[in-house]
């Protein structure tokens, strides 16, 4: 017996047969290849995905005070671990640079009372391609704090800033030195200034794909986050002036600022929460635009004109302004740049109670193409947190951002989103991936008391696009999305965790 379809049921299964054949003729495929952890990839182990590596992809990892760099093929098969002999025991810190044909890995250490930068490159079946070469060298007190040097670079990779900062008798003191791409000094740079401690505070830096370095200066009261006054200061190349630009607040608050370099329009851009009051509500985006020796434009954009007018409402529901952590910045080809924001604060448990303790940012990762931020990664190995208190970490909403060429704001989108742990947060946030016409959100999600992948795509007019989540759950594999890093137009590699070990899955979506 054959089963007769009315007339507007067959309608409507052929306009839904059509709608998921459009969806999934843009739904982006995934083929996924997995590298399933070693016996020594514990949980407790530190590493970082540098990228790919020819045709092949390479990831630092560290064990104690064994530091290894692992090769692995386009499959993510493993090919060959090479033990870094060269480094000390002890390494304070490190970061690595993307370069041509390799990586740049700059590292600090100490001996005696001396702390040493060094640098050297590491090719692309990651050996490296000559010794060590001190960069820079600084003495320190017996009691002081060793972790003294900082790593940025400019978008284009030609340009290395090392820099040191410090107070001492309320003097400031600041010191940088630039190299190219091959680790030869080009440039350095040292001013001193009287300071206010815990009233006056100088941001991080950023250099651009010219050389010029640049910082915000920015006004507290009595160590408290509100700034109330800032300055954007410019140092000029082979300059020995330092430019300072104030910055007008219109006796506004802000919080966070966040200093971008804008290299295709030759200018630098300043974000910030701002609010009416002191520790009052969050009340919108301030923005500014800084030539090279004036402030070009600035704007205030309170939230409420356009979350009130969104007509999806209830997307925009719980989201806590007050919580939110600026995160990245996505500059635009007409001259507007979009800003991404967290909702994000921890708890600590004291007393039978959980206590609210305001905004945490823990990814201060990342210098790629949409961070300022240095070393990206920000993993913390398990058993490496404060035993003597519970700690409770949420992540919860996205709020994007888009402001134009003048610093009006255009268009707000959100990604809803509910994420809590306690003890540690590498499961937690969020990664991107620039897939050109898209900007591409994943963060994990719970469906049916299982954790999933979820996929969203962000389009140029604000419009969000939903997509398949993540296939591989059935591994029973835990993905640590935060951690991944874009290493193709179409590709992400991301860490998991499998049996309490580390392992990664390359996610290629480029594959029809």
């Amino acid at each position: 017996m054959t089963a007769v379809i009315p007339k507007k049921s067959r309608w409507m299964v052929c306009f839904f047969a059509a709608s998921f054949l459009l969806f999934s003729a843009f739904a982006p495929a995934q083929k996924i290849s997995y590298a399933f952890p070693e016996k020594s990839d514990i949980n407790s182990i530190r590493f970082e995905i540098l990228g790919r590596a020819g045709k092949g992809y390479l990831i630092y990892k560290n064990i104690a005070k064994d530091h290894f760099i692992v090769r692995y093929n386009s499959v993510l098969q493993l090919e060959k671990t090479i033990a870094m002999d060269y480094l000390p025991d002890r390494v304070i810190d490190m970061d690595f640079i993307p370069c041509k044909d390799g990586y740049l890995l700059i590292y600090q250490y100490q001996k005696n009372k001396v702390v040493h930068c060094m640098g050297l490159k590491i090719d692309s079946a990651g050996l490296p391609v000559h010794m060590p070469r001190e960069l820079d060298s600084t003495s320190i007190g017996f009691f002081a704090d060793n972790k003294i040097y900082a790593t940025a670079y400019s978008e284009n990779r030609k340009q290395i800033l090392i820099y040191r900062r410090n107070i001492k008798n309320e003097i400031f003191k600041f010191s940088a030195v630039i190299f190219n791409n091959e680790l030869m000094r080009s440039d350095s740079f040292a001013f001193e200034t009287s300071i206010r401690k815990n009233e006056e505070y100088y941001g991080d830096c950023v250099i651009t794909n010219s050389g010029d370095i640049a910082f915000t200066h920015e006004y507290h009261k009595a160590d408290e986050d509100d700034v109330y006054d800032v300055n954007v200061c410019v140092r000029k190349t082979l300059s020995p002036q330092l430019m300072v630009n104030h910055v007008s607040l219109d006796n506004q608050w802000v919080s966070q600022p966040m200093l971008k370099a804008d290299n295709l329009n030759r200018r630098l851009l300043i974000n910030a929460f701002y609010r009416e009051e002191r520790n009052s509500r969050v009340k919108g985006i301030f923005s500014a635009f800084v030539g090279d020796d004036h402030v070009m434009s600035l704007g205030f954009n309170p939230f409420f004109e356009t979350l009130n007018s969104i007509d999806n409402g209830y997307a925009y529901r719980n989201l806590k302004l007050d919580n939110l952590t600026p995160k990245q910045v996505l500059l635009k080809k007409s001259g507007g740049f979009i800003v991404v924001a967290e909702d994000t604060y921890t708890e600590t448990y004291n007393n039978n109670n959980w206590n609210r303790n305001g905004f945490y940012s823990p990814y201060s990762n990342i210098n790629d193409y949409y961070f300022n931020n240095n070393y990206y990664n920000a993993y913390r190995p398990y058993g490496g947190y404060n035993n003597y208190q519970s700690t409770r970490y949420s992540a919860n909403d996205i709020l994007i951002m888009s402001v134009d060429s003048v610093s009006r704001l255009e268009w707000n989108s959100i990604i809803n989103k509910k994420q809590f742990a306690t003890d540690g947060e590498n499961h937690l946030s969020y990664a991107t991936m620039n897939a050109g016409r898209e900007i591409q959100f994943f963060f994990l999600a719970n469906d049916a008391q299982k954790d999933i992948v979820s996929h969203q795509g962000l389009q140029s007019n604000g419009m969000l696009s939903r997509y398949p989540t993540l296939r591989g759950n059935e591994l029973n594999v835990e993905f640590m999305p935060r951690l991944s890093k874009q290493t193709g137009a179409f590709e992400i590699v991301m860490p998991f965790l499998y049996l309490n070990k580390i392992g990664f899955a390359k996610i290629d979506y480029s594959t029809p």
